[in-house]
């Protein structure tokens, strides 16, 4: 499915192919692969832009508000974190449960490491 940004940017990495389990502490049992149910792939056009990929049907096409836009791009902050790419400083990630602009992240990832 092809999903908009409505009010966010989406971001991309240094490994734009972001496959994941949708119930998130499979990660922790079983490792994630193409072609298995339950796992989605995501893969940022542009900033505004995201192909969404599921192997068993998915739903239309549609927009996403700037909260799932910021969760998705903490996804790709977690699973590439060598370089995190975005268009717009204002973009914003999801991080445990905070929402922080893209300008802020290096800030964000240290004060995550010093806790």
């Amino acid at each position: 499915m092809l999903a908009a940004a409505e009010n966010n940017d989406f971001i991309t990495t240094s490994r734009p192919v972001l496959l994941v389990w949708d119930e998130l502490t499979r990660h922790l049992k079983h490792p994630v692969g193409f072609g298995l149910r339950e796992t989605t792939v995501y893969f940022p056009i542009s900033p505004k832009l995201m192909m969404i990929g599921k192997f068993e049907p998915v739903k239309e096409s549609g927009v996403l508000d700037s909260a799932m836009v910021a969760m998705i791009n903490g996804l790709h902050g977690i699973y590439s974190p060598q370089y995190l790419i975005s268009k717009n400083p204002s973009a914003t990630v999801r991080i445990n449960s905070e929402l922080i602009q893209f300008k802020d992240l290096a800030a964000a990832f240290q004060k995550l490491k010093s806790e």
